[in-house]
């Protein structure tokens, strides 16, 4: 044998057969495949955080609005709370007046500058509550004393000692109130109870 020959033999025993090749591909395609996966995961994970960050930036949009909105209805909370006892100065002061019989005129500059006052705090949003002969609403009312009454139903208001006011739909100050509860009986009306209670079971026994 001559040396072509021979590095025809050598030749064809390097090049790979066609098992040899299969094998590789399988082995390149799970690589593909695991590098598909990979990435995949990659994809999920980062639309997953894209969305996160929507939401939290669509949260921020939301918080800020409502800070916003909140700001421009009740901005004005603590100064129109720290005015009502102005207020209520004022309205004793129109009652005094009232009471004492002093000039007609004064009265009336002191009812329109309660008018007035009422007017503004209106405006921003201040409303009285009403409370005389409504039922009790822990809510909006604070019960200073109960009183008997036989003329209205038990925890009905008949009294306001300190008028409430509402922010809009916030309470700014509840309705200092005294609620009526029902009349106990007295001992003379128990023992006439029970005498006549008494004389009815006799007279049974008696008619038997």
């Amino acid at each position: 044998m001559d040396d072509n020959d021979k590095d025809q033999d050598t030749n064809q025993s390097e090049q790979p057969g066609p098992e040899k090749e299969q094998v590789q591909e399988q082995q390149d395609i799970e690589v593909l495949k695991r590098d598909l996966e990979a990435a995949r995961g990659e994809v999920a994970q980062l639309h997953d955080k894209w969305l996160r960050a929507v939401a939290d930036l669509d949260n921020f949009r939301k918080r800020v609005q409502k800070e916003r909105n909140d700001f421009f209805l009740y901005g004005n909370e603590t100064f129109a709370r720290e005015l009502l006892p102005v207020l209520d100065n004022l309205e004793r002061a129109f009652e005094h007046a009232k009471e004492s019989g002093i000039d007609n005129s004064i009265i009336e500059g002191v009812d329109l500058i309660h008018k007035q006052f009422l007017s503004v705090l209106e405006k921003s949003g201040v409303v009285p509550i009403s409370s005389l002969g409504k039922e009790f609403d822990p809510g909006i009312h604070e019960a200073i004393l109960e009183e008997e009454s036989e003329d209205h139903p038990p925890m009905t208001i008949i009294k306001e000692v300190e008028k409430g006011y509402m922010l809009r739909n916030r309470l700014l100050r509840p309705s200092r109130v005294v609620i009526a509860k029902a009349r106990a009986p007295k001992d003379s009306e128990a023992d006439v109870n029970s005498s006549e209670a008494l004389e009815d079971k006799e007279g049974d026994h008696g008619e038997g």
